[in-house]
């Protein structure tokens, strides 16, 4: 759950961003249109990750084998997002959606062992994602520019460790 409330954070800050970079880069926008936007690109997104995260949990529900079931899990993820990004939706939102779906009412229809291979595939895919990440981020850091602002750098850092405390 906190998992899905998190991804659902990051994909509605995806659609957000990309409505001010549309607003930057038009230069026209009004503050209703944007209401607007977001609402049809988020709710669309979403609409799309729910119908095909249902389709393919009924599928699961149908197929016993780990493989093909494995296989419907990717096609849903993947086939959710291109679907949505080709209607210009949030393919964020249809990827989350669809995997809340399938996560829920999917695994009603699995075997035992299907379950503990689903998730620990899905678990590895998501290592993988992250380490791929970080090595990106890692690779296009520069060194001298990040020492010429490491005092606010770990200022801010103490800031925010004091303000945990004190919340905490």
């Amino acid at each position: 759950l906190v998992e899905g409330e998190s991804l659902f954070n990051d994909g509605t800050a995806i659609v957000i961003f990309h409505i001010m970079l549309g607003l930057v880069v038009e230069g026209t926008l009004s503050p209703l249109e944007g209401i607007a936007d977001f609402f049809a690109v988020a709710l669309g997104g979403i609409i799309i990750g729910l119908l095909l995260g249902y389709l393919v949990a009924e599928l699961i529900a149908r197929v016993d084998d780990y493989l093909i079931e494995i296989t419907l899990t990717t096609v849903a993820a993947y086939g959710s997002y291109l679907i949505a990004e080709h209607f210009h939706l949030s393919g964020v939102l249809a990827v989350v959606m669809a995997g809340l779906i399938i996560g829920n009412l999917g695994p009603r229809g699995m075997s035992p062992t299907t379950r503990i291979v689903l998730i620990n595939f899905w678990e590895y895919l998501a290592f993988l994602a992250n380490s791929f990440v970080f090595i990106l981020i890692g690779m296009n850091v520069e060194y001298t520019e990040m020492l010429e602002h490491l005092v606010p750098a770990l200022v801010a850092v103490a800031v925010v460790l004091v303000a945990r405390v004190i919340t905490v």
